[in-house]
């Protein structure tokens, strides 16, 4: 399994045992190996060494806690893996262009302080791949509907005091 791939099935596992929630998983199995195979029915195609491998990337990467009793496996998310699925769901996004122009261009100002140069490199980085154009440091402009998406990036990144988001006509 090449790496690319490996991380995009670690990224779909781990929305999987995010989607029961925060207790995780419990699978009626003994092993590892099987409990994977269980948590995604639909990949049968995978070896029980590439699970294998998989399982012990999580665990590497300390996405993943697992907790094994004489009956179950229970598998829950640590906070990193938290963070992974909100960065998988942040990449997904995309800004749709609509079938004709409204004659209108969406404006994203922030002043975001040092000590949140993290955040605002994540903002800058993805406002650029969602197609924005900087004018300014922190004023940049798209000419499509976008708001509810720059809305969840900015969530994610924690940047709502500091962003402001204007359409402009004229």
């Amino acid at each position: 399994m090449s790496r690319v791939a490996t991380r995009e099935y670690i990224d779909k596992l781990l929305q999987l045992i995010g989607s029961e929630g925060f207790n995780g998983i419990t699978i009626p199995t003994k092993t590892i190996v099987s409990a994977l195979g269980y948590i995604d029915n639909t990949q049968k195609w995978h070896s029980p060494r590439e699970y294998r491998q998989i399982a012990a990337e999580l665990r590497r990467q300390e996405l993943v806690t697992v907790q094994k009793t004489a009956v179950s496996i229970q598998i829950q998310l640590t906070v990193k893996g938290i963070h992974r699925i909100q960065r998988a769901q942040i990449e997904a996004i995309t800004i749709r262009a609509p079938e004709t122009w409204d004659d209108q261009w969406r404006m994203i100002l922030f002043d975001i302080p040092a000590r949140k140069a993290e955040s605002r490199y994540i903002l800058t980085s993805q406002l650029k791949r969602f197609g924005f154009v900087m004018v300014q440091r922190s004023m940049w402009v798209h000419p499509f509907p976008c708001f509810t998406e720059v809305a969840q990036l900015v969530q994610y990144a924690k940047l709502q005091p500091f962003v402001t988001m204007a359409e402009i006509s004229r």
